[in-house]
């Protein structure tokens, strides 16, 4: 994942800000016991809200731990413990970020392959716990790749690839708890992730010839500020569109421990990123939580 799902800090409680800690310390806690210290890397924003998603929609207690962590000094850190749940997710992170390392290969070439070599154990040791997801997401990334070396003018054709992985991602999961309004949540989640990284990269894909299906539908960049100004409503649209819809869904969702901190992330952070993404003349610093 890419990490453009995040809170807005300033409308969190302190509890909502702790909660969110726990499951981002979670999943990487169990990454390194599952896949080592390496994999532990991938760790990011998005799959911390998925983390949080998934334990509410399927009523999973978690349980918290203080542990020593070096990433912070080796102070003491609360944690989800590991469970099966978890540890899918876990497993899921794995899976997805080494495909989308792979990905880069395609526009980096060679020199982006030491990245997803490094994750390549890790990537069969999740594939064997997760296989469904594993075809899956090998079917879907072929799909864009296969889009991209076609030059795919239509966004939204293009995003479908991305948008329909998180989707089935959720379905395998959830399993027999994964709901149409589910799908279509996480469906607009993918997408939004998708056109979010493609503007934030727009430069640099612009530079290097890189695939990208703004500058495909669009072949009149000069610079990020004024495609963005000559192409506004066709670029804001559908990301927008995606975040409407999103909180819409959410709305319908019997949530209980993360309600306020989900709520939080789709309604104030998710729009606030596309705000910033809409109005920066350069590719977004990554943020610190």
């Amino acid at each position: 994942m890419y990490g453009y799902v995040i809170p807005d800090k300033p409308n969190l409680l302190m509890k909502e800000f702790s909660l969110y800690r726990a499951h981002y310390c979670g999943v990487c806690r169990a990454m390194a016991a599952l896949f080592g210290q390496i994999p532990r890397l991938t760790v990011n924003y998005d799959i911390t809200f998925f983390s949080l998603l998934m334990f509410d929609l399927t009523g999973t207690d978690a349980e918290f731990q203080e542990k020593r962590c070096a990433a912070h000094g080796f102070k003491m850190t609360g944690n989800v413990k590991r469970n099966k749940l978890l540890d899918k997710i876990a497993a899921l992170n794995v899976l997805m970020s080494y495909r989308n390392l792979k990905d880069d290969i395609v526009d980096g070439g060679l020199k982006k392959a030491a990245p997803a070599m490094l994750l390549k154990h890790a990537n069969k040791k999740a594939a064997r716990l997760l296989p469904g997801a594993d075809d899956m997401i090998k079917r879907r990334y072929a799909s864009l790749i296969a889009l991209e070396k076609e030059n795919c003018v239509i966004v939204d054709m293009a995003a479908d690839c991305f948008a329909a992985m998180m989707r089935d991602a959720g379905r395998e999961i959830l399993e027999e708890k994964f709901t149409e309004s589910t799908g279509e949540f996480l469906y607009n989640l993918g997408r939004w992730v998708y056109l979010a990284d493609a503007l934030d990269d727009i430069d640099e894909d612009f530079k290097k010839k890189n695939y990208n299906p703004y500058l495909k539908a669009h072949n009149n960049f000069i610079n990020r500020r004024q495609f963005i100004k000559d192409n506004f409503a066709e670029v804001s649209a559908p990301l927008y569109g995606s975040v409407n819809r999103m909180a819409e869904l959410l709305q319908g969702f019997n949530l209980t421990k993360s309600r306020n901190l989900l709520r939080n992330i789709v309604i104030y952070g998710i729009r606030n990123k596309t705000e910033q993404l809409l109005k920066s003349e350069k590719k977004l610093p990554k943020e610190k939580i």
